[in-house]
């Protein structure tokens, strides 16, 4: 009778004492691949500046907040406007 001992893989732990997933683990492997395409996505949302991280429209209603008013300097321009 052959053995399983080598491909059988589901009685390894999925995380690990050191808290990070067990690639050896079919589970473990899943989650540690899912992490690195989030991140990915992630950083290329943060660079490309899409999703949440898009900048405000602020021309949508023609005129500025009323604190933005209240707060502004003579000759200085409001944050985030040139």
């Amino acid at each position: 009778m052959a053995s399983n001992r080598g491909r059988d893989r589901d009685d390894e732990p999925i995380m690990l004492p050191s808290g990070h997933y067990n690639t050896k683990n079919p589970v473990g492997l899943a989650l540690t691949v899912i992490t690195i395409i989030g991140f990915i996505v992630f950083m290329i949302m943060i660079t490309n500046r899409l999703g949440p991280f898009a900048p405000k429209d602020y021309s949508s209603n023609g005129s500025i907040s009323s604190f933005d008013a209240d707060h502004a300097q003579p000759g200085r321009s409001l944050p985030g406007r040139i």
